[in-house]
């Protein structure tokens, strides 16, 4: 079943169809991927005086008041640090840098899982993020 919609009269498909197609179509992510996401995003804003948390929500697609939930976690497990703004800690660094390599790993197999907020491949050098 297709739910493209070209013109004319309106297709005769259920509510509970376009659910399920939608369903379909969405991937839910896991934790890791949020906070990979996530750090991706502040790394690719580092060069900004200080970074706004509704950007990083716009480039995570995640809610905000789930997105302070994360950023929380983040604090918790010393992946952030917000002074005097909000950026990556070393072992944040770290995290992107092995992340990356298991992004790369899946790809090579065959295993799809989204790179799109990944950094910049110029700012990643043998393996490791650049500070």
């Amino acid at each position: 079943m297709s739910l493209t919609y070209s013109g004319g009269l309106l297709p005769d498909v259920s509510l509970k169809e376009v659910r399920e197609e939608m369903k379909k179509q969405f991937v839910r992510r896991d934790r890791v991927k949020i906070y990979g996401d996530i750090l991706s995003a502040i790394w690719n804003e580092r060069e900004s005086d200080q970074i706004v948390l509704t950007r990083i929500q716009l480039k995570t697609n995640v809610p905000f008041d789930r997105l302070k939930a994360y950023l929380t976690e983040l604090k918790e497990l010393d992946l952030v640090q917000d002074e005097p703004t909000l950026r990556l800690s070393k072992k944040g660094q770290e995290f992107i840098s092995e992340y990356k390599k298991v992004l790369d790993f899946m790809e090579r197999m065959g295993l799809g899982y989204s790179r799109q907020s990944m950094p910049r491949q110029d700012n990643v050098i043998a393996g490791s993020v650049l500070a």
